[in-house]
Formats: structure tokens, C-alpha cells, sequence
């Protein structure tokens, strides 16, 4: 059988694709799903930031109308993949030849591959110092996760959320960066929650994937650059107030939240301010 990380070990690898061979397997043997999301992080780890995971999540064929689209935009500027804190910063091949007219026309292009095949926006962020403050190295951390792990399963709650909203049973296909050092930790915590949840049968495979290789990823990763910028306080660019079309959808973990996560499932470590 085909599997996600064989997949994503591809020189490009695009979701419409790998839907048409599993859609040859009966429901219950399916490995992917009609939906999927894609989602990546955002932000420095120091105690001053903020981090953000965020992403989109859609059916197989808004995506691919999305990642048509998309690679048309970068083919036509050739530009091999996109890396939002690179063109932001002017760096790598954004470098030379890029004036401002040329820049907005391919942010454009780029905001318009997104909004023409509806992708679902959604995230989840938390203040760093908070977060150290509430769920420190040690015990604590190692019962509920690291930040990026929180904030992922908070993008992945969403992404049910969307889907029962849509009347979709069916499992949904998660894929993340594969460069995030929390990785393997936020593996394990999945495979927990596949095992706890109420909504189990909506978790499909979780796939870690290069993301200069999935459109989806670098989309998500625009997504993460531009909430960082405006949760940052910094800028609230066209780009953000496009793509972010349900409120309800872009969460943070308050300071509430974080203490009763922690007197819920860490009660032997009560929290002294």
C-alpha cells in the first residue's frame, strides 16, 4: 500500500494526485481522507514572542485548484518554492530584481490561488512568556507538550470542527513542516489523541513533509508569517484580512486555558503565581 511518507519523499507532491489511488480502497481501508490540512509555525521561541501554527484546511478538489494556481505563480515569476520570511526580508532569490510592483503583483497572485479555491483558514497561537511561565521545562512540560504541540492540536480541533460542519465523516489527512525540532514529541501526542478522542475516526494519517516540496506548506506558512506580524502587533496587511474568513477559527491559549490544562492533567504540580 501507498504511504503518506513515501509521498512526501517525492520531488513534488501534490494531494490531487495521491487522491486518485486512494479513492481505488474501500472507505474503511483508506490511508488519506477527502479532506486535508496543512499547517506550519511562525514566530521566535524567545520569551518576548509569540508563536503561531497555522494553516488551511480543504477537500481534494479545492486543492487542487489551489496548487494549480499556486505553481503557475511561482513558474511564472520562476521562483522554485515560496518562504514568506524570505520574501518578506528580501533575501535568497526575493533578492535582486524584486521592486515593489513586482512584489505585489505576486503577493497577489499568490492571495488569489488561496481565496479562488476557498481553503479554510485557521490557527492557534500562545504568548511564550505565558506559556514558560505556566508550563515550564520539566514535569510540567513533559505531561502536556511544547508550545508548538499545544497549538497544533488546537489547528487540528479546527480542523474537525470544519469538518463536521461540512457533513464529512471521513478521515482527515494532517500534513506539517518536517523541519520543526518538536516534531517527533507532536507525533507522539497524536498518536495518543487517535487513541483518547471522541472524534478518532476523523484523525487520518499525520504526515511530515519538506515544505519547499507541498504547496499546501508553503501556503501555511504565509498564513503563520502574516498572524505573527499582526499578533506581534506589527502589521495587518491585505494578506491576512483576505485569508482569515472565520474568526472562530483563529484561537490562542489564554492564560485561563493554560492553568486548567494544567489542574486537569498535571494535578500533583499546582501552579504558584
Amino acid at each position: 500500500m501507498v504511504s503518506c511518507f513515501q509521498v512526501a519523499e517525492s520531488k513534488k507532491v501534490y494531494l490531487s494526485d495521491f487522491c486518485q489511488v486512494v479513492e481505488f480502497f474501500p472507505r474503511d481501508q483508506r490511508i488519506f481522507a477527502l479532506l486535508a490540512g496543512y499547517f506550519d509555525e511562525s514566530g521566535t521561541h524567545d520569551s518576548r514572542a509569540k508563536l503561531v501554527v497555522a494553516g488551511f484546511v480543504a477537500d481534494k478538489d479545492s486543492w487542487a485548484t489551489f496548487e494549480e494556481d499556486w505553481n503557475a505563480s511561482l513558474e511564472d515569476q520562476k521562483v522554485p518554492f515560496f518562504k514568506a520570511q524570505w520574501f518578506e526580508k528580501r533575501k535568497e532569490f526575493f533578492r535582486d530584481g524584486w521592486d515593489d510592483r513586482r512584489r505585489k503583483a505576486f503577493m497577489t497572485s499568490l492571495i488569489s490561488a488561496i481565496e479562488s479555491a476557498r481553503l479554510v483558514s485557521m490557527s492557534c497561537s500562545v504568548e511564550m512568556e505565558l506559556f514558560n511561565e505556566i508550563v515550564p521545562t520539566g514535569k510540567v512540560r513533559n505531561k502536556l507538550g511544547s508550545a508548538y504541540t499545544l497549538c497544533g492540536q488546537r489547528c487540528m480541533s479546527h480542523a474537525m470542527k470544519t469538518a463536521k460542519s461540512q457533513s464529512v465523516s471521513e478521515r482527515i489527512a494532517y500534513w506539517f513542516d518536517a523541519g520543526h525540532k518538536n516534531r517527533y514529541e507532536f507525533q507522539e501526542a497524536y498518536d495518543k489523541e487517535k487513541e483518547d478522542v471522541r472524534d478518532r475516526a476523523l484523525l487520518g494519517p499525520l504526515t511530515f513533509a519538506d515544505e519547499q516540496r507541498v504547496p499546501g506548506l508553503q501556503a501555511a506558512d504565509l498564513l503563520a508569517y502574516e498572524l505573527a506580524l499582526y499578533q506581534t502587533g506589527k502589521q495587518h496587511r491585505r494578506a491576512l484580512r483576505t485569508i482569515v474568513t472565520d474568526p472562530l477559527l483563529h484561537t490562542q491559549w489564554l492564560r485561563e486555558m493554560l492553568l486548567d490544562l494544567r489542574k486537569r492533567f498535571v494535578p500533583g504540580a499546582p501552579f504558584v503565581a
